[in-house]
């Protein structure tokens, strides 16, 4: 398996197909952490960092390899008010759509595909009107066009 380091915007648990892929990164012969490309942004979110967080060791080591420039995580049950992926998206709205818009990037998302996946839609679209100036005609089209070039990919369930 090849890595390529694009930015991206990704939730992940047990059930994502990539949970299965990390486990044999580091055994791959092609796999080298010397970024190569653009940003590399992880948004990963579970409700509590202590019983959740799945490869909590590796993303943080890779994140201070520099294979991910920035491991953004939010857990939903560890504050008074819960925190989702979301929040740390619009957090960094205009940071993700100067990378959408400009660094072409390719957005991952994978996890809950009845309440998350539509959350960070929104959110995505969201941003881009904000930060990127678009219309939503104009942000809801960047996104479908984006699903069609292969650089917004869903791997959800329900």
């Amino acid at each position: 398996m090849s890595v390529r380091c694009k930015p991206c915007a990704l939730r992940r648990d047990s059930r994502c197909r990539l949970a299965d892929q990390i486990d044999d990164l580091e055994d791959d012969p092609e796999f080298d952490t010397t970024p190569k490309c653009g940003e590399t942004h992880l948004f990963f979110g579970c409700r509590r960092s202590n019983h959740d967080f799945l490869y909590s060791a590796e993303l943080q080591k890779y994140e201070s390899l520099g294979v991910l420039t920035k491991l953004h995580v939010a857990f939903s049950r560890e504050q008074a008010f819960k925190v989702y992926v979301q929040h740390r998206m619009r957090e960094h709205g205009e940071l993700l759509a100067k990378l959408i818009l400009r660094n072409n990037a390719s957005v991952f998302v994978c996890g809950d595909g009845q309440n998350m996946a539509r959350d960070v839609h929104q959110c995505l679209q969201d941003v881009l009107q904000l930060h990127g100036n678009l219309s939503m005609k104009e942000a809801q089209d960047t996104l479908v066009e984006l699903a069609k070039r292969g650089r917004y990919v869903k791997d959800v369930w329900s």
